[in-house]
């Protein structure tokens, strides 16, 4: 999208932050599970945080884009998952 020249939609003022996770080390963990004996819940997090601002950003930078702008939008109600 964003290297279509699309502007991204951020859901609020982009200052929310998320802990993103590289897919290689969730695919990781997942084996890893499978080969324990030990059981239960457990949360995969890089354990870094980053808001959705600044992320949009690096991504502007890595792409070399100074005129894609975010669109902002009205917060999505708590609990939306999308």
């Amino acid at each position: 999208m964003i290297n279509e020249g699309k502007s991204p939609i951020i859901f609020g003022d982009g200052e929310q932050t998320r802990d993103f996770t590289f897919v290689k080390d969730v695919a990781g963990a997942n084996l890893l599970a499978a080969e324990s004996t030990v059981t239960g819940v457990f949360n995969i997090a890089r354990g870094s945080r980053i808001t959705l601002n600044k992320l949009v950003s690096k991504i502007f930078d890595i792409i070399g884009s100074k005129n894609i702008k975010a669109i902002y939008q009205e917060s999505r109600p708590r609990g939306h998952q999308a």
